[in-house]
Order: C-alpha cells, then sequence, then structure tokens
C-alpha cells in the first residue's frame, strides 16, 4: 500500500514539475521556421546586433518568422537562455526609438505598430521569464499591440496568450488555457502563422484545460 502511495505521489509531483515549466519557454515553435534565415542567424548570435533589430522592426517581414526570430535570439536551439540575454529587450528598445525619433517609452509605445510592439513585448519576456514584474509589464505590453494591431494577426494574439499565460502560472493555470483556447477559435483571424507551428503552441497550452 505505502509503496503505491509512493509512486501515485511521484507521478502527481513529475506531472506537477513538467507543468509548471513556462509557456514562454515551452512554447518552441521556431522549429517550423528553421528554414528563415534570420531565425538561423539569430539563434547562432551571441549578441542582438544591428541586423537582427532592423528585421524585427521592419513590418514587412512576416510576423510569425520575427518571432521565431524573437526566440531563437534569447534561447537558440538550446533549452536554456543565452549569457547576457536579460540586456537584450533594452537595446532594441533604444534601437527603436532611433528608428522612430522618440525619446521616451510611452512616445514608443504609441508610434509603433502593434505586431512591431509585440516583438519587444515578446522578447521582454523571454529574456525575464523569472522576473514576475517584468513578466507583468511584458503582458501589459501584449495587451497594448493587440489593441493596436490592425491586421487582426493571429499570431500577435497567440503570442500574446503564450506571455499571459506565464502571467497566469502564478495564480490560474487554467486562464492558461482559456485566454489561449480565445485565439485559436476566432475565426476573424488572419492565419498568418504555419499550422505546424500554431499546433506546437497549442499542444502545449491546451494541457492547462484540466485547472
Amino acid at each position: 500500500m505505502m509503496k503505491k502511495i509512493f509512486f501515485i505521489l511521484v507521478f502527481t509531483m513529475t506531472s506537477v514539475i513538467t507543468m509548471a515549466d513556462s509557456p514562454l519557454t515551452s512554447c518552441s515553435f521556431y522549429k517550423r521556421y528553421q528554414n528563415v534565415q534570420m531565425v538561423k542567424t539569430a539563434g547562432n548570435a551571441s549578441n542582438i546586433n544591428q541586423t537582427i533589430m532592423a528585421y524585427l522592426a521592419n513590418k514587412n517581414n512576416p510576423i510569425a518568422a520575427r518571432m521565431a526570430t524573437v526566440y531563437t535570439l534569447v534561447y537558440g536551439t538550446d533549452p536554456w537562455p543565452k549569457e547576457s540575454t536579460q540586456t537584450f529587450p533594452e537595446k532594441y528598445l533604444e534601437y527603436l526609438k532611433k528608428r522612430n525619433a522618440v525619446t521616451t517609452e510611452s512616445a514608443l509605445f504609441d508610434k509603433i505598430d502593434g505586431p512591431t510592439l509585440m516583438t519587444y513585448a515578446y522578447m521582454l519576456g523571454l529574456a525575464n521569464y523569472a522576473e514576475d514584474d517584468v513578466v507583468a509589464k511584458a503582458r501589459n505590453l501584449a495587451d497594448k499591440a493587440i489593441s493596436k494591431d490592425q491586421t487582426k494577426s493571429l499570431t500577435v494574439r497567440l503570442i500574446g496568450a503564450v506571455i499571459t499565460g506565464h502571467y497566469w502560472m502564478s495564480s490560474d493555470w487554467g486562464m492558461v488555457y482559456r485566454d489561449a483556447e480565445r485565439v485559436i477559435n476566432d475565426s476573424s483571424l488572419k492565419k498568418d502563422m504555419k499550422q505546424e507551428a500554431i499546433d506546437d503552441i497549442w499542444n502545449y497550452l491546451k494541457e492547462y484545460k484540466e485547472y
């Protein structure tokens, strides 16, 4: 009897630990975009640079590829962040301010388009996933990015759900699923992400349905 209880406890603890992984770090959909040169370039880069930032800030580049580039920039193809990735968002922020001829964050966030703002929010959350206050800021920026997005991008909203999903991990795991479900079921959105990448994200987030 005691042996049975022990195995039940081990199984339960293992499940909790697995589920406790961050939606931010676990949704590695970038694998579906490895044919994009900038995704590879960012993955091999030891630091953020002008070439990568210019690609991320260019709204003419596909938004899903830009998001995949953000992921590989911070994580490469390894399960742990590269060194000094927490400095990347600040460097990108300064680049965006110069590019848009503004001097303050608020002016920048009001000026740039929603998808580009989401590239910054995603980078900020990924690079600082262990800092609750920073993730909260990333979540607020993600909400702003969605409200500003005129393209009805599924990618923008799904990445927003990933960021918000990490935020909910500290209080309501069920919301991780429900936020993502609303995006997945919204037929009015522009499907601008590969189906395989959507599936990669959704297959992870829907595991929280039972909560």
